[in-house]
């Protein structure tokens, strides 16, 4: 799966005591790392010259669980609280985890396994948990009002594969929910990938090369995104050319993507199973399996980095927290020996009854939802390399999981790291990378880095007349936010565009969305229109007819009209149609039609792929 390009520049930013009082108001930027498991916020502070890591209290982690609940007065508690809440006063409490994988899931069963109703939808739950926490920040910092805040989404949610399976909601969704809260003036949606790259090229762009590729392995809770950029030095800028991307973060069979989450929840499954004979209550409602996955989410937390400070770390680390690791290490070469390892890890609570988590539990789990995913995505990355002739890159761990000694370990072994010496892993966020996010996010917030886009698919509109299709926007073509984008004719002599293509009026001339998967413009997806999308189009045909016939009385009932298409700062995609008159070259426009709610507007499930020679 491939995708264009960024570019990230370093500028300056308006004096704040000067913007403060222009405002008379104290305000901040604000970068955001909504994590399925943990969220951390952070933001530029333009005295010192340094990201700041936010803390929602006093004696709070800046790591933030992304859990949320009930309390006895009915009250819904996020975050710090809600954790308290659920382990010191009320473990029964109907409580709500992993919401923003479940932004855009359309399947009850799944939503119903983990507490969420009509009444409790995953998108209120995110909404009161982003809410609750930007709130706190903005008291703790003296500040009323959040300028800009940039908050980050899987990089899967942006590709061609996420469109056609609905996953681009959680965008729409998630600059909703943050353009809602009124403290909140100017959102914008950018990918954790590029948020991270802007992060890294920000914090070695004195030592690192003026040029260089960069392999991001970003693991969270839910998704995992590998990301393959170049990076180049140009000046006071830095450009970051996304070269291939891929990664996963389908919600499947209960399952929430297939990281961190389905990882911990299947390893207390394995654990329970043996201590128990099977339990048939080992599911994410069962507050006593909740309250375990959460015990064991903390022992893995505790537990030391194979890169987390270098020798001085080690030694000053528990012999507790370095068990996983001397574990690991015991194995060589072959992580698999881990599985014959039945020593006690940690011992969990499971309601009543104590169950021990085994060094082969955790090994078992990681062969069934990690590895397998892992290894293909990172051979999907090596076979492009190999194929382009892009062999030499340096290789970043960022995220949560990204921390995890198995996941990292697989990583050094699949790429063959020597001991010493391996130029590939030379830079490592280390400490760093569990706030690669949302630190690269405070950066673009507050305008010290600056994202020029390209379109991570082609987008426009494949017509069952003449069986062709009519791209707007060319993948890798270079974005500015809401530019309208028509489609137009072959590019002339020199290069330039064409004249936008005209059309005749009516519905059937746009009868599937069509994305573009590569530079082929004469292939792509199709995607039919559902008829909650047909009415749309139907009503703006309409309203542009009647707009048409004011204005020109006397012409044809049915005018011509361009077709195109724009994408906001968060990339999210409306359609554009206007009449167009041949005689007097006039032009009205009707409203634009958000291509928002994917699963509504569109016959995702008879999503297939053609080319103009046939299916």
């Amino acid at each position: 799966m491939q995708a264009g390009s960024v570019r990230a520049e370093r500028c300056g930013t308006a004096d704040s005591s000067e913007r403060d009082g222009c405002l008379g108001v104290a305000w901040m930027n604000l970068g955001v790392d909504f994590g399925s498991t943990y969220s951390s916020f952070s933001f530029y502070d333009e005295i010192e010259k340094k990201i700041e890591l936010c803390k929602p209290g006093e004696k709070d982690p800046e790591a933030i669980p992304s859990v949320a609940c009930i309390d006895d007065d009915g009250n819904l508690l996020t975050g710090y609280s809600a954790k308290a809440h659920i382990q010191l006063e009320d473990p029964e409490a109907l409580s709500f985890s992993a919401f923003k994988m479940l932004l855009n899931e359309q399947d009850q069963r799944t939503l119903s396994s983990r507490n969420y109703s009509a009444e409790y939808t995953p998108k209120r739950v995110a909404g009161a948990f982003l809410q609750q926490q930007i709130h706190r920040i903005l008291s703790n910092h003296a500040a009323s009002e959040i300028e800009n805040l940039v908050i980050c989404a899987p990089e899967v949610w942006t590709t061609q594969n996420a469109v056609r399976h609905g996953q681009m909601d959680g965008r729409t969704i998630l600059r909703d929910i943050c353009g809602s809260i009124p403290e909140v003036k100017n959102v914008n949606v950018v990918s954790e990938p590029a948020a991270a790259s802007a992060y890294f090229a920000y914090r070695y762009r004195e030592t690192a090369p003026q040029s260089y590729r960069l392999l991001i392995i970003d693991y969270g809770g839910g998704t995992l995104d590998l990301t393959l950029t170049e990076v180049h030095s140009q000046g006071a800028s830095v450009e970051i050319k996304v070269l291939y991307r891929t990664g996963f973060g389908e919600n499947e069979n209960g399952k929430i993507g297939n990281a961190g989450i389905a990882y911990m929840e299947r390893v207390m499954q394995l654990a329970i199973a043996e201590a128990t004979g099977g339990d048939a209550d080992a599911i994410p409602k069962n507050a006593s399996f909740r309250k375990a996955v959460s015990s064991l989410e903390n022992k893995l937390m505790d537990q030391v980095s194979l890169d987390a400070g270098g020798e001085n770390a080690q030694n000053s680390s528990s012999d507790n927290q370095k068990r996983l690791w001397y574990a690991v290490e015991e194995c060589g070469a072959e992580l698999t020996d881990l599985l014959d390892n039945t020593e006690q890890f940690a011992k969990i609570r499971y309601g009543r009854k104590p169950v021990i988590v085994t060094f082969a539990h955790l090994m078992q789990a990681y062969n069934e939802i990690i590895a397998p995913t892992l290894e293909k995505c990172m051979k999907e990355v090596t076979a492009w390399t190999k194929k382009h002739n892009k062999l030499d890159f340096y290789v970043v761990l960022a995220g949560g999981f990204g921390k995890f000694i198995l996941v990292q370990k697989q990583v050094e072994w699949y790429f063959e790291r020597s001991r010493t010496g391996d130029r590939r892993f030379q830079y490592s966020l280390g400490k760093d990378r569990e706030y690669a996010v949302s630190m690269g996010a405070a950066l673009l917030a507050s305008g010290i880095m600056t994202i020029k886009r390209t379109a991570p698919y082609g987008i426009g509109i494949y017509t069952e007349t003449d069986k062709r299709f009519h791209y707007a926007i060319n993948f890798r073509q270079e974005l500015i936010p809401k530019h309208e984008y028509w489609i137009c004719g072959q590019p002339d002599a020199s290069g330039s565009a064409g004249a936008p293509t005209s059309f005749v009026n009516g519905a059937s001339a746009i009868t599937h969305l069509s994305i573009g998967t590569d530079e082929d413009t004469h292939a792509g997806t199709i995607l039919p229109l559902t008829p909650a999308m047909q009415d749309k189009i139907i009503k703006a045909y309409r309203d542009m007819t009647d707009e048409y016939q004011r204005q020109f009385p006397n012409k044809y009932s049915k005018p011509l009209h361009h077709i195109g298409f724009t994408m906001d700062e968060s990339e999210i995609v409306s359609m554009l149609v206007q009449y167009y008159e041949p005689t007097t070259r006039s032009v009205g426009h009707t409203i634009p039609i958000e291509l928002s709610d994917y699963n509504k507007m569109f016959g995702l499930t008879e999503a297939k792929f053609v080319t103009e020679r046939g299916t």
